[in-house]
């Protein structure tokens, strides 16, 4: 299949897209993973300016590289379409960090115990 096949289509879908959301989105969530265009277009298997102009909305997309990019960026193709990625995610990035962090600190606190107890020891 060849970068054309999948991005070059007009889009028939039933409800308008706004093309303009979903490049930013895709440039976001693409960030916030800390991949560069290059990487992301290797990862879906699309040319490298096949993401620039997405993200610039300067193609219309199909809905086949939507599902290439949702699952290179594992996010599902909803999170692209809607561009609801950032406030549905951020919250969620941030429950995370705080679980992150408080296991990292009882991974410290029982490596502190463990190293304490065995110098003890010795």
């Amino acid at each position: 299949m060849s970068e054309n096949d999948v991005t070059t289509k007009k889009s028939t879908a039933s409800y308008p897209i706004d093309w303009t959301l979903l490049g930013r989105t895709v440039r976001n969530i693409r960030k916030r993973r800390q991949l560069t265009q290059k990487e992301l277009a290797d990862l879906c298997g699309l040319g490298f300016s096949t993401i620039s102009h997405i993200e610039t909305a300067q193609i219309h997309t199909t809905i086949e590289t939507i599902l290439l990019l949702s699952d290179a960026l594992m996010v599902t193709p909803n999170d692209i379409l809607e561009g609801n990625y950032n406030r549905k995610h951020s919250r969620r990035l941030a429950a995370d960090d705080e679980y992150y962090m408080g296991l990292g600190r009882a991974l410290a606190d029982a490596t502190r115990d463990y190293e304490h107890k065995h110098k003890s020891l010795t």
